[in-house]
């Protein structure tokens, strides 16, 4: 009989040209001691992807699933089971074989910091399973947790938002859905936007409001200042920029003076790391998530810590650290 530990999955090699591909298949058929890809860390760097490696691999083996964190997209929060310190967003999407390699090179051609960065990809039976820099916090609970935001954050959410669309815009696509679980944070206050992998062509004459998400961005702003009502007084700035955002042109938005109340993602970080308390007090409530199992009680994990001036306490409030 076969001994299956000794066999090496197969792997899909896209972008790669034959000298190297031969290479590395010839490498492949010595014995290895680690036979689990290491996935790229999680970092900040927004470098471009020069190519993929898109194993045929079940992903399950290598991630263990530990919540959802989108409803509708469905985004796993996963935990590599060796490597338990790399926690990843898994998006699973159903696709033909000979698509793969044409929709990961979309992929890298609209890299760009607005969206997660892609670390690898699995192609596991006829499902292709996108490996994703960790976002564990979607703009989604910031309005179930009624989180109040002020102008500077709105204005940061807003125009990093604003900033995908029209990049995609101007690569001549637009986004196929944009929703309060679409737009993410992560424990650094990062915005960024999901779905890039889910964009689609559209041409000049057919951009309008609604095809570019514009109204779809409005229904989310009027919800986001909905969390303030009573607690915060919103400028006639703020007022005219909502109205603004389903008749003004895109380029016009960019330019409204109200974005300029937008400082950095550090006014949202507290909010990120509060949130993740909150965020993952509920997941382990909801009895549809199977896989969150907290190993510390939540009552380690409470304000005063992420009030911490020093970063490296203060990770001990991010949702992660419950997994390890």
């Amino acid at each position: 009989m076969t001994d299956l530990r000794t066999k090496r999955p197969r792997t899909l090699w896209l972008g790669r040209d034959s000298s190297t591909r031969a290479e590395e298949s010839r490498s492949s058929t010595e014995p290895k001691t680690e036979e689990t890809p290491k996935p790229i860390p999680a970092t900040n760097n927004r470098d471009g992807i020069t190519h993929f490696n898109c194993y045929e691999e079940n992903p399950w083996g290598v991630y263990e699933p530990r919540a959802k964190i989108c409803r509708k997209q469905p985004i796993t929060l996963a935990q590599h089971r060796k490597h338990r310190q790399n926690i990843v967003n898994i998006r699973c999407l159903p696709i033909d074989r000979p698509q793969v390699q044409s929709l990961l090179e979309t992929i890298r051609r609209l890299s760009h910091p607005i969206f997660p960065r892609l670390l690898e990809s699995y192609y596991h039976t006829g499902e292709l399973h996108l490996i994703w820099e960790p976002m564990e916090i979607t703009v989604n609970y910031i309005l179930t947790a009624r989180w109040p935001v002020n102008e500077t954050e709105l204005a940061y959410i807003l125009r990093s938002t604003l900033d995908g669309i029209r990049f995609l815009r101007d690569q001549g696509r637009a986004l196929a859905i944009l929703e309060a679980e679409t737009i993410l944070l992560d424990r650094r206050g990062h915005v960024r936007l999901a779905g890039v992998e889910q964009s689609y062509q559209i041409s000049a004459s057919d951009m309008n409001a609604e095809t570019l998400k514009l109204t779809a961005l409005a229904t989310i702003t009027r919800s986001l200042m909905a969390t303030g009502a009573g607690q915060v007084r919103w400028s006639s700035k703020v007022r005219a920029f909502l109205e603004n955002l389903t008749t003004k042109s895109l380029d016009e938005l960019m330019q409204d003076t109200f974005l300029e109340a937008a400082t950095d993602e550090r006014d949202l970080k507290l909010e990120a790391y509060s949130l993740a308390i909150t965020a993952a007090s509920e997941m382990h409530r909801d009895t549809r998530i199977q896989h969150l199992k907290p190993r510390n009680g939540l009552h380690q994990f409470g304000l005063k810590s992420a009030l911490a001036p020093n970063d490296n306490s203060v990770k001990n409030c991010f949702i992660h650290r419950l997994y390890q």
